[in-house]
């Protein structure tokens, strides 16, 4: 059995031009009737945003927003801080690649001083 719902919504849709005189006719029947205009201007309203909805919605956005750019500032002072804890260990780094620069040279000086007057004496030059 099909509703009375479906009826007028098939209705609707088959006949729009007497859809759309049944709704003006409603709609004229509502604007003459002082109650009934009362009801539909107080149901819009109850949906209705007032300025001071408005105004407190705004409030709340600033809130959030200055909330936001706390913590954005939070952040980028930890940034900061992790860069300069880089820097440090860049340079921490550069000075010991000097370091083993500086010992590989040294054990290759030293290894050709043990190692050159041995292969003289080999090759009978010493």
């Amino acid at each position: 059995m099909e509703s009375l719902a479906s009826k007028l919504l098939r209705e609707a849709r088959e006949r729009p031009e007497e859809w759309r005189r049944l709704a003006e006719r409603i709609a004229a029947d509502i604007a003459g009737d002082e109650r009934l205009r009362l009801a539909l201007l107080n149901a819009v309203l109850r949906e209705t945003a007032t300025r001071r909805d408005i105004a407190e919605l705004r409030a709340e956005i600033d809130r959030e927003i200055d909330l936001l750019r706390g913590d954005f500032e939070k952040l980028r002072g930890e940034v900061e801080g992790l860069r300069r804890e880089l820097r440090e260990e860049m340079k921490e780094l550069r000075s010991l690649y000097k370091w083993i620069i500086g010992l590989l040279v040294a054990l290759m000086a030293s290894l050709i001083g043990l190692v050159l007057p041995i292969t003289l004496r080999a090759l009978g030059l010493m």
